[in-house]
């Protein structure tokens, strides 16, 4: 049998250790194995020994002590050195034997099983052996390796992102390291240590720069969905259970069929600079199905605004003018969303890009569009008006008078085969609240409770005839925001209080401040759902039924907002006047501050949205100069040759002489220490077979020990120079 002990066979056992290792990783996810690395230790013995090429019967009888050891460690109590357990061990193998051929696998004990495992590594180790030491050749398995992780991330919880990696790296090393084998095998190469470093190092590189390659460019998304919630999916409907397909979270336009579990995604979809946090509005429905949401008016006639008007989107009453305070939130957006995400109380939105807005009355929401096509504004801001509800306007509010009816049967709309016991549990829930305002509140603090719990995984969907409120609040009581949020709307208007449901993201995570500005990360995870109830002396008015959310709506009373103390405009002093004064000075220079800091936001705008193509063009700029850098042997003569035929004085001739001798040293021509120019030059004639060398030397002495460059030197020497540095090219 064939050992080699030399640097490169230790490098093959140790990628070949990585890669049996990749088949290992996931027994620990898809099965009950725990102590997975005693596995890895024994397997990185066995390679130790096979590299060191451990005579047979000594290979033999150490990885049966570690076995052995291992097996005790894992299984049995008390010292190893006390032999008491080996009887245990082999009777239990004799039992196992028999289970085995009585076909009763279930029995089989863990003992056994590790044992099987131990066994079977052993015999990967010596196929791994016979793979790369005798038939240097690792493509089937290495195939193999990168099927079996990519079928195990595919249909089982198993994550491989990094497992593909890893594989596909070691992989194509080992590729390359046995090629060099083969090829020096084959040809007869040198196959020392130098040899295989210059093999070697191109390939790291190489494989390197493909690696941070594939990380920084762009990835196209999925062309085929996962099928692993289809199959799910397939099977709910198959066995006629009430759990739903995986979905993943985020913004979606289809509520008409609510439930299910989902998963999570960190996908960042915009990052924004605000005053103060706030949630994000994207559209609103009105018609609760019995299974999910929809809109009552279909393609309603699209209202047109321009960039500063106000926006037709009516988020308060007419009369209601107190404790509002106008603010101005910067959205940068890194999904190309043709809607605009805006704040309650939007009044108007500004971009930097050319863009026109046009608004849907049925879904509230607000599209930007140029030239009648939808587009996705990279950056925008929304000015708004937020506002400190006082609760006299709210619990004044007992009935729907000076509400119109064809308003009250919109937002108070149910389906006719939702359960009774639906507008029972609100009439419980709000016995003795006199108003709107403490019956929501009521309604909100009950979904809060611990009547419910806050799950995205075990989350049912209702069955086919069966209401998605009603099976949320009197079955599973288990839920996200959509469950808590439709049970609330769905309560609230079974007693005749206007709500509608509403769809988009809460604050997000906060990242940091800039001046005065608040940052804010929104992610796909962010993505939410809430209900805002309608108040004549206010408007629509948000709640949060959803346990562990904040929507940071403020409701004040009449003391609050009489106290000076707590409120957010400054009280004139004597001196106003002098701030009057100033005002001009401090706009201006707000001005200014707001036109520099637009464009500081919009520079970080297109980094964070082109930071991919960014990285991308960096790393194939450094590529291309280490190429240029090390084939320079291969270009500068020709760079050279055109500097130097535009020179026409004799000065030249020295400059262009010593650039020969460093182009000679580039190509592996080296100048031997104590050589004199002459004996260097003979050597250089003797290579190329020419005396054209010797005759530039002969003239480059009479420069250095003579008076200086004869005149016609450079015009007589230049072709000989150039036939020179044109031969160092080969």
């Amino acid at each position: 049998m064939r050992y080699h002990h030399g640097f490169a066979s230790f490098l093959l056992y140790c990628f070949g250790f990585v890669l049996v290792t990749e088949w290992i990783w996931p027994v620990k996810v898809l099965t009950d194995t725990a102590n997975i690395w005693v596995f890895i230790v024994f397997l990185a013995v066995s390679f130790l020994l096979t590299y060191l090429g451990t005579p047979l019967i000594w290979s033999l009888a150490a990885k049966g002590m570690v076995i052995m050891y291992l097996l005790h460690w894992l299984y049995f109590e008390g010292s190893f050195l006390q032999l008491d357990w080996v009887m245990v061990f082999f009777q239990d193998i004799q039992q196992n034997i028999a289970f085995i051929f009585s076909a009763n696998i279930p029995e089989v004990s863990n003992l056994f099983r590790s044992l099987l495992l131990f066994i079977l590594l052993w015999l990967m180790t010596y196929l791994l052996h016979y793979w790369l030491i005798q038939r240097r050749r690792i493509l089937l398995f290495f195939i193999m390796t990168i099927a079996y992780i990519t079928v195990l991330d595919t249909f089982t919880p198993y994550e491989a992102a990094n497992s593909i990696v890893r594989t596909v790296i070691i992989g194509f090393l080992c590729l390359g390291v046995l090629l060099f084998y083969r090829m020096r095998e084959s040809e007869g190469m040198d196959g020392g240590f130098t040899s295989f470093r210059k093999w070697l190092f191109p390939l790291a590189v190489l494989l390197s720069l493909s690696v941070m390659l594939g990380f920084a460019l762009p990835k196209q998304a999925p062309i085929w969905p996962d099928p692993v919630p289809y199959m799910q999916g397939l099977s709910s409907q198959t066995e006629g259970n009430q759990h739903a397909a995986v979905q993943r979270v985020g913004y979606g336009t289809d509520d008409s069929r609510l439930g299910g579990p989902f998963t999570g995604d960190s996908t960042v979809v915009f990052r924004t600079e605000v005053e103060s946090s706030h949630y994000w509005k994207v559209e609103t429905k009105d018609v609760y199905t019995g299974k999910g949401w929809i809109q009552s008016i279909q393609d309603a006639e699209a209202i047109s605004f321009s960039q500063n008007s106000d926006t037709p989107v009516s988020s308060f009453a007419a009369r209601n003018t107190r404790d509002k305070k106008a603010e101005t939130s910067f959205v940068y957006q890194l999904k190309d969303y043709p809607h605009i995400i805006y704040p309650l109380g939007v009044k108007s939105i500004q971009s930097d890009y050319h863009a026109e807005f046009k608004f849907d009355p049925a879904l509230e929401k607000i599209y930007s569009v140029d030239d009648s096509q939808s587009v996705a504004l990279p950056s925008y801001s929304v000015t708004f008006e937020k506002a400190a509800y006082q609760k006299s306007d709210l619990t004044s509010v007992e009935n729907a008078s000076g509400i119109s009816r064809d308003f009250m049967n919109r937002y108070t709309q149910l389906p006719e085969t939702i359960p009774h016991r639906v507008r029972e549990l609100a009439e419980e829930i709000t016995a003795g609240k006199d108003n709107w305002f403490d019956q929501a509140k009521a309604i909100e603090q009950y979904l809060q409770g611990s009547h419910f719990s806050y799950d995205t995984k075990d989350v049912q969907i209702p069955g086919k005839n069966e209401d998605y409120v009603d099976q949320f609040l009197f079955e599973s009581r288990r839920g996200y925001c959509d469950n808590f949020s439709s049970s609330m709307a769905a309560l609230l208007r079974s007693i005749d209080i206007p709500a509608r449901w509403v769809k988009g993201y809460t604050a997000g995570e906060f990242n940091g401040s800039n001046r005065n500005l608040q940052l804010y990360e929104i992610t796909n995870d962010n993505a939410h759902s809430w209900v805002e109830v309608y108040f004549p002396d206010a408007g629509w008015v948000s709640f949060e039924p959803t346990p562990g959310f904040s929507n940071h709506v403020s409701f004040q009373s009449d003391e609050q907002g009489k106290n000076p103390a707590e409120n957010t405009e400054p009280t004139p002093e004597k001196d106003a006047p002098k701030q009057e004064a100033e005002q001009p000075l401090e706009k201006t220079k707000t001005e200014e501050d707001h036109s520099s800091e637009q464009i500081w936001h919009n520079w970080k705008g297109a980094a964070e949205r082109s930071w991919k193509w960014f990285a991308a063009a960096g790393i194939t700029a450094a590529v291309l100069v280490l190429l240029l850098f090390r084939f320079r042997v291969k270009w500068l003569p020709y760079y050279y040759i055109w500097r130097f035929k535009r020179a026409v004085n004799d000065e030249s001739f020295p400059e262009a002489y010593v650039i020969l001798l460093k182009q000679l040293q580039r190509c592996g021509l080296k100048r031997n220490k104590g050589q004199t120019l002459r004996e260097y030059a003979l050597m250089i004639d003797k290579h190329f077979s020419t005396d054209e060398m010797t005759m530039l030397t002969v003239r480059y002495e009479q420069y250095l020990y003579g008076t200086g460059v004869e005149m016609g030197s450079w015009s007589e020497m230049m072709e000989l120079w150039e036939y020179l540095i044109k031969r160092t090219i080969a």
